[in-house]
């Protein structure tokens, strides 16, 4: 006795059942359609899926011509001052808080007035109650704000003033951690980076971090070292605002900008300034 064969109904009935799997499936992402088709919270050439994609290989937004044109440039979803190569880079200008009281976000990057660093930095929030800034604030063993961070371990003070810096020769060698991050002197990244001079044996600049030597001896060479990545003057590695807005493959290992680690690592909440911050 032969084996009966699937009916033609039931053979086309299987047929819809599996498109309509497939359909329900997570869609793969489209690189340059402005929209999140995966559902990962990142968009086009923001999403890890692109970073080999035509459209975003070699896509920049970083100077000012390129953060004023009404374009998204770099295809990640967001255009001129809205984006984070933009607002965040040091090559562009136009992209600051201009306005510090007007509860207006004119820079486009998510923060108004004195929760933004440029209004700190100018000294434009030094007299605000709401806010603990400037050299008085800051220097006074009080919590002027109410936020539990008292004088340099509050950001809004370490962005405002001098005294809460840890990135000059005095403050790197007075034994004291200046900015109150954890770090003290030559252990503070930022001391790290004013040279051999006053942070000697540390892995920073182009030449240690592109020597195939572990010169601090930490586990970590190169571009694998955090003091290679972070240095805000490297070049030869991604990870800081500029290698990571540049649209070159800095370090060599086939992620460009944001979509290599270096530059945002979710798993460990890091996205370089000029990266879309982490969900």
């Amino acid at each position: 006795m032969s084996a009966r064969r699937p009916s033609v109904l039931w053979v086309a009935l299987f047929g819809m059942m599996v498109a309509s799997a497939c359909s329900d499936s997570v869609s793969a992402e489209i690189c340059d359609n402005d929209t999140d088709d995966d559902g990962d919270t990142f968009i086009d050439c923001s999403d890890f899926d692109c970073a080999a994609d035509p459209a975003c290989v070699g896509a920049t937004e970083n100077t000012d011509a390129l953060c004023s044109d009404g374009l998204d440039n770099d295809v990640d979803g967001d255009t001129d001052c809205a984006d984070p190569g933009c607002h965040n880079h040091p090559s562009v200008t136009l992209c600051r808080e201009i306005n510090c009281s007007d509860d207006t976000d004119n820079d486009l990057d998510a923060l108004i007035d004195c929760d933004d660093p440029d209004c700190l930095a100018a000294g434009a929030c030094d007299t605000d109650d709401t806010v603990e800034a400037g050299a008085s604030e800051c220097a006074d063993a009080a919590d002027n704000d109410g936020d539990t961070a008292v004088d340099c371990a509050d950001a809004s003070c370490r962005a405002s003033v001098m005294l809460c810096a840890e990135d000059s020769a005095s403050a790197c060698m007075d034994g004291l951690d200046n900015d109150m991050d954890g770090f003290v002197d030559c252990d503070d990244f930022a001391c790290q980076y004013l040279g051999s001079a006053i942070c000697p044996g540390r892995e920073v600049g182009d030449a240690l971090c592109s020597d195939a030597m572990d010169n601090d001896s930490n586990g970590s060479a190169d571009c694998a070292a955090f003091s290679c990545q972070r240095d805000p003057g490297n070049t030869v590695c991604e990870g800081n605002a500029v290698t990571c807005a540049d649209g070159i493959d800095n370090d060599g290992n086939g992620f460009v900008d944001c979509n290599d680690t270096a530059c945002r690592n979710c798993s460990l909440n890091y996205s370089a300034p000029t990266c879309q911050r982490c969900p």
